[in-house]
């Protein structure tokens, strides 16, 4: 839904703008593993 809307709004395909969004998804999910992986709370 979000990269319908942002498509709309900056009126750019959906497709490149909800790859940039699973991409940045994907980046935080990491950054998240690491930062809990040396607090060593996983």
């Amino acid at each position: 839904m979000l990269a319908i809307g942002l498509g709309v709004l900056y009126r750019r395909k959906t497709a490149p703008v909800a790859l940039a969004l699973y991409g940045l998804y994907a980046l935080v999910v990491v950054v998240f593993a690491a930062v809990m992986s040396r607090m060593g709370a996983a």
